[in-house]
């Protein structure tokens, strides 16, 4: 206690330290929980746009081994794939699909559940209707049933309206497991996939053959705009590091110009029996609990500022805790280090020092 009234005693000296600390956190901080989100943000728009899925449309199957994109799955260990073959029937489009495909695409169910795997395996007779799709059979709730090719399908889920995707238009479209054929009346022959990165187009021109397919790959487009965007992070970050930088070189400064106004203090100290180790430890923690003062206002500022504009509506903020407490703790520990010099000319004040400062 007696190092804590000890600073309140001194308090006028160290206000501007604090509140120079407060921004340069709030700064570091910011920037790191900004980041993260625009981070997490692009990605899930690069997602919904289907961006990350790899595209194979093959333009004939009759020379193709129908076991082809299984073996191909299992030959380049792709986790994430589906097959869409589309029908065209009446005003609407039928196509076979796996369970992925909802991952793949990110998307929305209005009411109910996409296909799942059990659906796939075991060809259950339901179905995920499109939005537009549902409206135009009259569908409007989840187990309703529909007819398809003079087959009973139950709904077992109809998707939000989406204008996103690049790929598929979901919203005309009545999603079945893949394991229905329908004959060789098939539209669109396309395969999705989300790729590792390794190189393909030698084994799919082994396999399908030369020219037989088109492939489109959007992975460096992701990749360019991932780099783009980590770029402007760490640049941002860069800047705030160089205020933090300024606010740790001014701490130290006055520091040194608080200790030479207390020399003759530390001097009499020292006379009635402090040694140099105990003054080294009073400055160093006192150092330490003016930078954490900082850290903490810094941080109820961060907290403040995320509920301001998650109240405002213009972005969502989610702050990731234990990210946080990782910088907080690594900027404690800097600030810690910043009060080792300071500390040291404290200590080595003798008392001669004291008096001709008197």
């Amino acid at each position: 206690m007696w190092l804590v009234s000890n600073i309140w005693y001194h308090r006028h000296q160290f206000y501007l330290n604090i509140v120079a600390n407060a921004m340069a956190v709030f700064l570091i901080l910011m920037v790191s929980i900004l980041s993260d989100n625009v981070i997490k943000s692009i990605d899930e728009q690069l997602g919904n746009l289907g961006l990350n899925v790899t595209m194979l449309q093959m333009f004939s199957s009759d020379d193709v081994n129908d076991k082809w994109f299984e073996d191909f799955i299992n030959e380049f260990d792709i986790e994430t794939a589906s097959v869409y073959f589309s029908y065209n029937n009446d005003d609407h489009v039928v196509a076979r699909c796996d369970a992925d495909l909802g991952r793949m695409f990110s998307l929305q169910l209005r009411q109910g559940s996409f296909l799942d795997e059990s659906d796939i395996q075991y060809n259950n007779n339901c179905t995920v209707l499109g939005s537009k799709a549902s409206e135009k059979l009259g569908v409007s709730s989840v187990g309703d049933k529909v007819s398809i090719n003079g087959i009973s399908f139950k709904v077992k889920g109809i998707l939000e309206e989406s204008d996103d995707n690049l790929f598929v238009d979901v919203n005309e479209s009545v999603l079945i497991p893949s394991g229905y054929d329908f004959g060789n009346n098939v539209v669109n022959r396309t395969y999705y996939f989300i790729n590792n990165g390794r190189y393909i187009d030698g084994y799919l021109d082994e396999v399908l053959g030369e020219g037989n397919y088109l492939l489109i790959n959007q992975s460096q487009l992701v990749n360019t705009t991932s780099l783009l965007t980590e770029m402007i992070s760490n640049v941002l970050m860069f800047i705030a590091s160089v205020s933090l930088l300024v606010s740790l070189i001014g701490m130290i400064n006055s520091m040194l110009s608080n200790i030479r106004a207390r020399t003759y203090e530390i001097g009499i100290k020292k006379a009635m029996g402090a040694g140099d180790n105990d003054i080294y430890l009073e400055f160093l923690l006192e150092s330490f609990i003016v930078f954490t003062l900082g850290t903490l206002v810094g941080w109820i500022l961060i907290i403040g500022f995320a509920g301001i504009i998650n109240l405002s509506g213009l972005m969502s903020i989610r702050i990731d805790y234990y990210q946080c407490l990782s910088d907080i703790v690594k900027l404690l520990v800097t600030g810690g280090l910043c009060g080792i010099y300071p500390a040291y000319k404290a200590s080595h004040i003798t008392i001669m020092d004291a008096i001709r400062k008197v």
